[in-house]
């Protein structure tokens, strides 16, 4: 996750603690995580990222866990998709108007 995704989560999610206590955290957490990386043998590293892209490419195993992959990014604003940022063009929207 990329530092200012993290902080944006953190903030989303502050509750009792104010921003600047969250952005420490974060902070922190950063900093551990990047020396826990440095540690990191180069295989074990690989073995993660692919353990990583094998669970991204999974086909949901039911329409529940699909359901729940869709409200996830509507919760969290977050859609990857173009279909989710409306049309590209103005004239596209209206040729798929006329064509009902």
């Amino acid at each position: 996750m990329h530092p200012a995704e993290a902080r944006a989560a953190g903030r989303r999610a502050a509750g009792a603690h104010g921003p600047a206590h969250l952005d420490a955290r974060i902070d922190a957490f950063l900093s551990g995580f990047e020396a826990t990386l440095a540690k990191l043998a180069p295989e074990e590293l690989e073995r993660h990222r692919e353990a990583l892209v094998a669970a991204k490419l999974e086909k949901d195993r039911s329409l529940a866990d699909e359901a729940s992959r869709h409200w996830e990014q509507i919760a969290s604003r977050r859609c990857p998709l173009r279909r989710c940022r409306g049309p590209r063009r103005s004239g596209e929207a209206r040729g798929q108007l006329g064509s009902f």
